[in-house]
Order: structure tokens, then C-alpha cells, then sequence
């Protein structure tokens, strides 16, 4: 099958994701999906952007697409780094104070 143009998953909510996903899994949806499958299964607004992704695919290949939707998001939802610094501090600095961070660890 060839990539859609537009298939864009990011205003689904995660949610709904997940939701599709273990339905798939547990085989209460059996893919090929198609837009009547989805919209039995109860899809609301997101029902366009879901059909686009994955009508049409085989089981693994729906699988994968939510997997690694899902897990993009989760690596995304993972607070970055941020830089702690003890010792002494120049006038223009925006360090934290170590005991505060430690704290809130």
C-alpha cells in the first residue's frame, strides 16, 4: 500500500490511541480497517485522521503505526534536561540553588 498524503495522527488524542490499539489487540477490531470498522467502534471527531492512518493496513502494519506514534509521544512527554549548578555565582546567572532541585527530586 502506498503512503497517504496528509495521514497525520497528531490531533488524535493519545487516548484514543491507546484505545484503538488494544482493540486491535485484544481483535475486537480486525484490520483491515476500514471507516465503517471505526466508526462502529465508537470514533467521534478524530474518526478522519484514524481512517487516513490506518484503513486499508494489515495487522502488524496498524500495530506499528500506533506503536510508534505512541512511542514518539512518550519519549516527547519526558522533561529535558536542565542544568544544576553548585558553587559560586556570577551576577548574571540563572542557576537554581542545589538544595532546591534536590528537594524536588
Amino acid at each position: 500500500m502506498t503512503a497517504r498524503v496528509g495521514t497525520n495522527l497528531v490531533s488524535v488524542p493519545t487516548a484514543t490511541l491507546e484505545r484503538v490499539r488494544e482493540a486491535i489487540v485484544d481483535r475486537r477490531l480486525a484490520p483491515p480497517l476500514t471507516e465503517s470498522d471505526l466508526v462502529a467502534f465508537g470514533l467521534g471527531p478524530q474518526l478522519g485522521a484514524v481512517v487516513a492512518a490506518l484503513t486499508g493496513h494489515s495487522r502488524p502494519a496498524s500495530l506499528a503505526i500506533l506503536d510508534t506514534t505512541l512511542a514518539e509521544r512518550a519519549a516527547a512527554a519526558k522533561p529535558a534536561p536542565e542544568l544544576v549548578w553548585t558553587g559560586p555565582e556570577a551576577m548574571s546567572a540563572t542557576a537554581r540553588d542545589t538544595a532546591v532541585v534536590l528537594r524536588a527530586l
